[in-house]
């Protein structure tokens, strides 16, 4: 994984999508078109892999071996649990689901521990009005589009 472009406040059927771009997508969804990164994301919401899609979901768009990856991030029972919302996650290659390669990559854990973080002792509304601070070897500080 390379470095991440500012996150982006998306949603799909009306859930909100928090998307972290990495850079590498750049070759997959036009950075000159402001809506690529959606239009990507709503084919694979339509699927019925993600037919059930949680409270807040976070999105990570990466690269590997020449496809463009998904890993949708989905959390849901954001009260009822002591240790932290439930998560699930399901990774994309293209628009197919991929289950032959891990779950994450190192710099995409840290990035979801800083958001679990910044979530604490908030609710969702005022969670997403604003993205946590990343380590800056994490982050290239650039909008995506």
């Amino acid at each position: 994984m390379a470095r991440f472009y500012k996150p982006k406040l998306l949603y799909a059927r009306n859930t909100p999508i928090i998307v972290y771009p990495d850079e590498g997508i750049e070759s997959f969804l036009s950075r000159q078109d402001p809506n690529s990164i959606k239009r990507h994301l709503d084919g694979l919401y339509a699927q019925e892999d993600l037919r059930e899609i949680g409270e807040f979901n976070i999105d990570i768009l990466w690269e590997d071996k020449g496809d463009l990856m998904t890993d949708v991030w989905i959390y849901s029972q954001l009260d009822n649990w002591g240790s932290g919302a439930l998560v699930d996650a399901k990774i994309f290659r293209g628009a197919n689901r991929e289950t032959s390669i891990g779950i994450s990559a190192e710099f995409g854990l840290i990035m979801l521990g800083r958001e679990a973080e910044h979530r604490m002792n908030k609710n969702l509304i005022d969670y997403l009005k604003e993205r946590p601070e990343l380590p800056r070897e994490l982050i290239n500080g650039e909008d995506f589009n």
